[in-house]
């Protein structure tokens, strides 16, 4: 069930099965419940990577001296959590709770960079795969962000 899951990920996009196969011995499906915390803000313990299967998700942040608890991102269709702090090597920048029941993959982040570090080829195609999701974001924020100037007329 893992296999086929990481299969359909764009971060595995281009990778060999048997390279996808290896990396399913530090992976393991977690059931979660509505209300639970996958990632906590700031939380600096691991760098593991999630991938959700099914069920929605909540982003939240309390960065802001004037933001309480707010949801800045709720959706059902986020494949990939927690890569920042992966790809960065630190805390997490923002929590994700669970809206609903919740099935996730979790990647041992530790072990995904080691079996990278000495599988350069398949590490080098998913460093390009995280760069074009990362990229993606990045332009919808930017969107997004335009289409909140404009409609504040600042």
């Amino acid at each position: 069930m893992i296999l086929e899951q990481l299969m359909k990920v764009s971060l595995f996009e281009d990778i060999n099965i048997s390279t996808i196969t290896d990396i399913t011995s530090f992976c393991d499906m977690r059931e979660l419940d509505d209300g639970d915390f996958l990632i906590s803000e700031n939380d600096n313990e691991d760098q593991d990577i999630f991938i959700l299967c099914n069920g929605s998700v909540e982003i939240v942040s309390n960065k802001s001296q004037n933001i309480s608890n707010e949801t800045v991102l709720s959706s059902g269709e986020i494949e990939v959590l927690g890569e920042l702090s992966w790809l960065l090597n630190t805390k997490r920048t923002a929590s994700v709770r669970c809206k609903g029941e919740v099935t996730i993959i979790h990647i041992n982040g530790q072990q995904l960079k080691d079996y990278f570090t000495n599988n350069s080829v398949s590490g080098y195609t998913f460093m390009k795969n995280l760069s074009k999701l990362l990229a993606k974001r990045l332009m919808q924020t930017d969107d997004l962000l335009k289409q909140i100037l404009w409609n504040t007329k600042i």
